[in-house]
Formats: structure tokens, C-alpha cells, sequence
């Protein structure tokens, strides 16, 4: 699979490192992952990262990894406003110093709101992508002020 490096807030070497490290990975595989298959590769390539026990949905961080936050944003733009609630949440709360963010391309969200549909759907259905994270990202301003990385996978 094809992915981009986004960075946003100023990301320090060990976050970029983090991401770069990610996303070599995760383009020795091919296809669209979905959230659970895109948490396993990322669990391949850093094994020895820390699963946060989050008892609520919205605090869901899925490893942690040397103070670095990674976690999927796949699925509506709300489970994406719970993703950025938990970047900020942890990052305030000194647990992190950034976040390694993985979405879909905007292309990729049309493919799978309109994957095993007969009558397809104009658009993407509400899925979050790439775009829709840093839009929301920028409409927050020093709301969110945690250094960033976002990989966009591509198709």
C-alpha cells in the first residue's frame, strides 16, 4: 500500500522517526486495511509498544511507545473526534509527547462506503479521512496542540 507522511505541531526526530518507521512497514503490504488489520501491522512493527487499557471508547490510544502515541483513525468523522479527544487527553496529561495518527485517503473512503453496494453512493458516507482529520486538526487551532503525525494510506 501506498502511504503519505503529514506532519503537523512541529513533530520532534522521535515522532517523525516513529512515523517514517510506520509507514516503511506498512507499505510491504497491499490492499485497504480496515482499523483491526491496520492495528495489527502497526503491533508487527513495534512489538514492544504498551496497549493503554482505556475503559471508556473515547480514550482509546491503541500503543504507546516511548512517550509516542499511535492510533487508527478509521471509521466516521465521530470515532475521529474521539481519536482526537484521546490525543489531547493523553498529551495534557503528559502520557504522550505526540501522536503517529493512520487514516484513509479520501479515495479509499469512497471505495469502502460503496464496497459490496449494487447502487453506489456519491461520496464517502461519513467516513473519516485524511482530510477530514486535518481539517478538524485546524478548526481546533491551539485547542490541539499536540505535535502530529499523520500517515494517509493510499490506494
Amino acid at each position: 500500500m501506498k502511504t503519505t507522511l503529514h506532519q503537523l505541531n512541529q513533530p520532534n526526530d522521535a515522532l517523525i522517526e516513529l512515523g517514517s518507521k510506520i509507514q516503511s512497514h506498512m507499505e510491504t503490504f497491499d490492499g485497504i486495511p480496515s482499523d483491526s488489520r491496520t492495528k495489527q501491522i502497526i503491533g508487527e512493527c513495534i512489538p514492544y509498544a504498551s496497549k493503554p487499557d482505556y475503559q471508556n471508547a473515547a480514550m482509546r490510544m491503541d500503543f504507546i511507545f516511548n512517550e509516542i502515541g499511535v492510533v487508527c483513525c478509521m471509521g466516521t468523522t465521530a470515532t475521529l473526534s474521539r481519536r482526537l479527544l484521546a490525543s489531547i487527553h493523553y498529551h495534557s496529561q503528559d502520557m504522550i509527547e505526540g501522536v503517529v495518527m493512520i487514516a484513509h485517503s479520501y479515495t479509499n473512503t469512497v471505495n469502502m462506503a460503496n464496497r459490496g453496494r449494487i447502487k453506489k453512493i456519491h461520496g464517502n458516507g461519513n467516513r473519516a479521512s485524511t482530510q477530514s482529520l486535518i481539517s478538524t486538526i485546524s478548526v481546533l487551532g491551539t485547542t490541539f496542540s499536540c505535535p502530529i503525525i499523520i500517515l494517509e494510506i493510499q490506494e
